[in-house]
């Protein structure tokens, strides 16, 4: 069994128009407008800033290119290791691109935060989140972002013990559902991870 595939929930029906496990759903247009409102599809172009749409959040959400992704995470250093799996520290530019790209995944950055998400293939409108730093709001951006523009309604994130950014998780409404005994190596020695599962309502209440 997957990672992508250890939590579901019961929102099944209906997935996004357009999409098939494992393939993503149109991000979002330049000028703010939903896919099925616009008519046709636009995805965000890196670089874009990408506004809470409504929420009370602040913080602002900008895609990254792979390029560009890679580069954020190796400046970010010890915070980045375990960023959907991925160790920044040990691996080299080609092997943390080549593996963003077979997760199809998409990394941006709230305010100094770097985030990223992938979705989980078994469950289209579930994804799996990372983040590197404590920041709350980072988190609370990302998944206002992808309940409006990809539907999601569930969110994982797979978090090093004692690393950082369980304070994000745990401060924007998540919550711990399990732990990944020794599921991790790095310096040597192997580490547990932890889960932590969240739902759109908990995270962005209305």
């Amino acid at each position: 069994m997957t990672d992508s595939a250890l939590v579901h929930d019961d929102n099944r029906e209906n997935r996004p128009h357009g999409t098939r496990p494992g393939r993503q759903a149109p991000l979002l247009r330049r000028q703010g407008a939903l896919p099925h409102e616009a008519g046709e599809h636009g995805d965000v172009r890196p670089g874009d800033a990408i506004a809470d749409a409504g929420s009370p959040i602040d913080t602002e959400l900008s895609l990254l290119d792979a390029a560009s992704a890679v580069v954020k995470l190796r400046e970010t250093g010890d915070a980045a290791r375990g960023f959907l799996g991925l160790d920044p520290v040990t691996q080299n530019d080609p092997l943390l691109a080549k593996h963003l790209s077979r997760m199809s995944a998409q990394v941006g950055q709230a305010g100094e935060t770097v985030v990223g998400w992938a979705q989980n293939a078994d469950q289209p409108r579930q994804a799996m989140l990372a983040t590197t730093s404590d920041d709350a709001d980072a988190v609370r951006a990302m998944v206002k972002f992808l309940a409006t523009y990809q539907r999601c309604t569930s969110y994982v994130a797979m978090v090093p013990a004692g690393a950082e950014a369980e304070k994000a998780f745990t401060g924007s409404g998540f919550r711990e559902i399990g732990v990944l005994p020794e599921h991790r190596y790095a310096g040597g020695t192997y580490h547990d991870v932890r889960v932590y599962f969240g739902r759109t309502e908990d995270t962005c209440p209305a």
